[in-house]
């Protein structure tokens, strides 16, 4: 769906939101100004807190996902940050396909927030009897060959090339991406 844009003015910006456009729920936010309070919260709190919020504004996404296990950390402002892949199934997961909540551990307030692009409607829709056992994939992989290739890596302020292995279909070489999970044919990436 369309999302809008929305700049909350709170105190010279100090956030800004998108909500859908045609459902009118939130999808993301982040505070820009470093908010502190009187609390210290552990990184456990703290999880507690993101997946509290998840769980009231986000319910219906609940039998969708996981938390993923991160090492306790706080970056510079006092966030911890947590991550709730999407999962069709128990290991299904849907690439790029997640919510990523950061809280103050001072304040116990959510200070980033972004939400996943697929809606639940499509995760209902999509049915996970049509996904192939990889076991009956594997075939596929006898046209798949690894090949050398020059690749550039960047770094700061310099850059060099570094031979590497790419996986590419045996007869054109051409890079695999992937296999469909559906029909269990190769993903030929088109650059």
């Amino acid at each position: 769906g369309k999302v809008y844009k929305l700049s909350a003015v709170m105190e010279d910006d100090t956030v800004k939101a998108k909500i859908d456009k045609y459902s009118g729920k939130l999808k993301e936010f982040m505070w820009f100004k470093e908010r502190t309070g009187e609390l210290d919260l552990s990184f456990e709190a703290c999880r507690d807190i993101a997946c509290t919020f998840i769980a009231t504004y986000f319910e219906e996404y609940i039998p969708y996902l996981q938390v993923q296990i991160e090492k306790p950390s706080f970056n510079g402002v006092n966030c911890a940050f947590f991550t709730f892949p999407l999962y069709l199934a128990q290991d299904l997961q849907i690439e790029g396909e997640r919510f990523y909540v950061g809280v103050n551990k001072t304040t116990g307030f959510i200070d980033i927030l972004w939400s996943p692009k697929i809606d639940v409607d499509e995760l209902q829709s999509y049915e996970t009897s049509t996904i192939q056992p990889f076991e009956d994939v594997k075939t596929v992989l006898q046209k798949v060959e690894a090949f050398l290739q020059w690749s550039r890596k960047y770094n700061e302020n310099e850059h060099c090339e570094v031979l590497e292995y790419k996986l590419g279909q045996l007869e054109t070489r051409q890079q695999i991406v992937g296999i469909d999970a559906a029909t269990g044919n190769l993903i030929i990436s088109n650059i």
